[in-house]
């Protein structure tokens, strides 16, 4: 077997100069190959058992720059399951470099109503640091799931690489997700994340009355009123807004947005 400091050197070099090349953030992209190659090997250590990618994954790494994966999953794993799991993708992800050193499972709010596994990976990707943690929703409901979900090949991170093939949720429900979070989203909450996506989403000419049936779909499922999407929000004003300035300007400046 190939020496593994060998192979994580290799793979670091590669990495950092393929990086350096997009013009991305090192660090943050390392977190995100790992979490990338991780979830490569889902099918193989947990068996058909379908999932859906959504969130920065969906995106290449200069529009929106993630390092971690976000899925929903059909059935609810228990934490044995998703140890055992991990530890199997672990020694997989090995034979290519990548060392995940820890592996800890806690549940959190990310402000949906529903409880998210989180799987935080204490990380090596070669001679990179690669901490990152994948979020599991699980599906549960006749509106849970967005229609026409198709498996398609990710962007890759590495220059002349296959990126990742897997189910991906449809852009038009992601964009209906992310209306959701900036029309509810505390006058007190001063991010532009979602906001910032939501142009993205305009600039690729997403459907908006896919965007609307989307909607109606998520606000079923998340017993969502749809009262929160009145003619003027106050979420859109100018106020809440002008205070987010600062860090609009800096949101921007990380997208290489002027």
């Amino acid at each position: 077997m190939q020496d593994f400091k060998a192979l994580a050197a290799a793979l670091g070099d590669r990495l950092k100069a393929n990086f350096k090349r997009e013009k991305v953030d090192v660090n943050r992209s390392a977190s995100r190959y790992v979490a990338e190659r991780t979830l490569a090997y889902w099918e193989a250590v947990f068996g058909p058992s379908p999932f859906i990618i959504h969130g920065g994954l969906m995106f290449p790494q200069s529009m929106r720059p993630t390092e971690d994966g976000d899925i929903v999953v059909v059935r609810r794993f228990s934490e044995a399951e998703l140890h055992n799991g991990f530890d199997r993708m672990a020694a997989l992800l090995r034979l290519e470099g990548v060392e995940i050193k820890k592996i800890k499972i806690q549940e959190i709010d990310v402000g949906t109503g529903k409880p998210v596994t989180r799987v935080k990976l204490e990380a090596m990707c070669g001679t990179l640091r690669g901490n990152t943690h994948i979020d599991i929703a699980v599906a549960v409901g006749p509106h849970a799931l967005p229609k026409s979900v198709l498996k398609q090949e990710l962007p890759s991170m590495v220059r002349g690489e296959p990126g990742l093939v897997a189910n991906v949720q449809p852009l038009p429900a992601a964009a209906a997700e992310k209306w959701f979070a900036v029309l509810q989203q505390e006058s007190t909450d001063y991010r532009v994340k979602h906001a910032f996506d939501l142009l993205s989403f305009s600039e690729m000419g997403v459907d908006p009355e896919l965007v609307a049936l989307e909607m109606l779909r998520i606000s079923r499922h998340r017993n969502i009123p749809m009262s929160v999407c009145s003619p003027a929000p106050k979420a859109l004003g100018w106020v809440p807004f002008m205070l987010r300035a600062e860090a609009w300007l800096k949101l921007g400046a990380e997208r290489g947005i002027a």
